[in-house]
């Protein structure tokens, strides 16, 4: 058999997979709310993926970090289940949220948005 991958690929992958399966389920958990509730509002197919796609990448940077918390990676399924619920909408609006107080400037309202383009 011809196999183009390096050797040791998959057992390093497998491994991967095995000492990071709290963040990997969390996120997968992430996607299929997202995907799911996306589709549940009446959008297309692609739409429900990139919300998933979204909705997973978050979840993966708030898994990785929970142990900042003082939360261990066994709530991952949790935190999972949670950003996938609020979807992609409410998460971009915490993370705004989040930059102005950082910041100190004004969050914009989506009618500031539109007047500045």
């Amino acid at each position: 058999m011809d196999n183009n991958l390096p050797p040791g690929f998959v057992e390093a992958f497998l491994m991967w997979i095995k000492l990071n399966a709290p963040a990997v389920y969390g996120s997968f958990a992430a996607f299929g709310m997202a995907t799911l509730l996306t589709l549940r509002d009446g959008k297309s197919w692609l739409d429900a993926l990139y919300a998933g796609l979204i909705c997973l990448l978050i979840t993966l940077g708030v898994i990785n970090s929970l142990e900042l918390f003082g939360m261990s990676q066994d709530n991952a399924l949790i935190v999972g289940v949670v950003i996938g619920g609020m979807g992609v909408e409410r998460c971009i609006a915490i993370l705004r949220m989040f930059a102005s107080m950082k910041t100190n400037t004004p969050p914009m309202d989506d009618k500031d948005r539109k007047n500045d383009q």
